[in-house]
């Protein structure tokens, strides 16, 4: 039985909870502030390489045009690459760029580019989260799938986050629960090999 819950929890994380729309928990389709502009090496610069969507500002954002794509290649180790940076309280965040591979009853399969509509501020909470100590007992032989995502600041640039981990090197809970929690309409879709 316990098996089947990882397997469950797994399979969830991997697909966004199996839509392209989240619940919003009270937010709104305008942009958001959380803290002040970073003028620092916080930013990864405006595009993160591959397929996706060019967006201009939508009501109610940033005016700047950000090129928010999806990297080449989505692996499961894409969270806390080499480009991976902690989130500071100073970041601001217009929107989250989230990159989900989307298979179809055909089994063809599509990769997503997908803008937020709703408040990222408890992403943000959860994402400033420290690690937690390692663990000296037995971790679970799984692996979470979590689907790329990055923060858009209102200046363009765009900051890969790093996540923080559990004791046993999983990504915490709740930055993926909050992730999931999240709206998003899709911005870009393009048919994989």
């Amino acid at each position: 039985m316990r098996l089947l819950a990882v397997t469950v929890l797994t399979a969830l994380a991997v697909t966004g909870c199996a839509s392209t729309q989240s619940t919003a928990r009270g937010g709104s389709s305008t942009g958001f502030s959380t803290g002040t502009a970073s003028a620092g090496p916080t930013g990864s610069g405006p595009a993160v390489g591959g397929s996706g969507a060019t967006s201009g500002s939508s009501p109610g954002t940033s005016s700047a045009p950000v090129a928010a794509r999806c990297p080449d290649q989505l692996d499961e180790g894409q969270y806390n690459g080499r480009q991976a940076k902690p989130v500071s309280g100073d970041v601001t965040v217009d929107w989250v760029l989230r990159c989900r591979v989307a298979p179809q009853p055909d089994g063809s399969r599509f990769l997503l580019t997908e803008r937020s509509t709703s408040d990222p501020t408890a992403l943000l909470a959860a994402l400033r989260s420290s690690d937690e100590p390692r663990s000296s007992g037995a971790c679970p032989m799984i692996r979470v799938v979590v689907p790329y995502f990055a923060l858009v600041q209102r200046d363009g640039r765009v900051v890969v986050p790093k996540i923080p981990l559990t004791g046993c090197g999983m990504p915490q809970t709740g930055v993926l629960q909050a992730l999931n929690q999240m709206s998003f309409e899709v911005i870009g879709r393009k048919r994989l090999p």
